[in-house]
């Protein structure tokens, strides 16, 4: 369970307590029962919905269980009932957004994450949220800012590595390259196995031309994760810049042994056999 969450869950559970509403005890069984891992919570969070169809804080509990459990559009709905509630119910906007990313509706996620921080101004992990939102929309210059402010938070370990990995990507398009991977270095620091960071890196490089380095940025992330169709399609892209065609042919072979119905691998092996057959001829 996100550790905000659960703060948050039982604040809310002891001022529904001290108010002495009926839903109280079952509020706190729920989240007793989450903390252990238990999802029996779901069934005392509708219990607690039965006495009090008004509780927001049980629909957050129930929009979090959905959420678990990918079913994404009901969850929207029990967070949309959870912050109409209460509408200070930071997290339950803080989740809405991260769905909204997840749909690629960045506008919408970039709103419920602007009301979350509206509320809580420290709220670090919904200002790299927010960050990556903006990416989406292509506001690259306030999304340096939003992971300029995260840092600020004093954030550390996986958060402190995303917000320099999403400011790496901001900068990429910026094509600020050698900022970015300086960032994308900082993110590597903090966590050596971010495979999308050696990634991400190895792609601004390509853009900035200097493909040995790139190249070796990506046979890291390829280390890390060998069956990510995406990184051997890079690779081979990166190849192809050198030159190297048999050893791209070979790359994105890989990577329809992966996805054979990844088109770009698909698209570009065509390409090298029809220059290799051309050339032998």
């Amino acid at each position: 369970m996100k550790i905000m969450m659960k703060s948050v869950w039982e604040y809310e559970q002891k001022k529904i307590a001290e108010q002495n509403r009926p839903e109280a005890a079952l509020l706190k069984k729920c989240i007793d029962l989450c903390r252990s891992g238990d999802h029996a919570a779901w069934e005392v969070s509708l219990e607690a919905l039965t006495i009090n169809p008004d509780c927001a804080l049980a629909w957050a509990i129930k929009a979090y269980f959905w959420e678990e459990s990918e079913d994404f559009e009901n969850a929207l709905k029990a967070y949309n009932k959870a912050t109409q509630l209460n509408p200070n119910d930071v997290d339950s906007w803080y989740s809405k957004g991260v769905i909204y990313q997840q749909q690629s509706k960045f506008q919408k996620a970039l709103e419920a994450h602007e009301k979350a921080l509206l509320i809580d101004p420290e709220f670090a992990s919904c200002w790299l949220a927010k960050a990556a939102s903006l990416i989406g929309l292509g506001n690259n210059l306030e999304s340096l800012n939003a992971c300029h402010k995260a840092i600020e938070l004093k954030i550390q370990g996986l958060e402190a590595a995303s917000a320099w990995f999403l400011t790496g990507n901001a900068l990429t398009e910026l094509r600020r390259h050698q900022e970015a991977t300086k960032a994308y270095n900082k993110a590597i620091k903090l966590r050596p196995n971010y495979s999308y960071a050696w990634c991400n890196k190895g792609l601004s490089l390509i853009e900035w031309g200097k493909y040995d380095e790139a190249l070796r940025s990506i046979y890291e992330a390829i280390n890390l994760r060998p069956k990510y169709t995406k990184f051997w399609v890079y690779n081979g892209n990166c190849l192809l810049k050198m030159e190297r065609y048999e050893k791209a042919l070979e790359a994105y072979e890989r990577a329809i042994e992966l996805d054979p119905k990844n088109t770009e691998a698909i698209k570009q092996k065509d390409c090298i056999v029809k220059q290799i057959t051309h050339r032998n001829k």
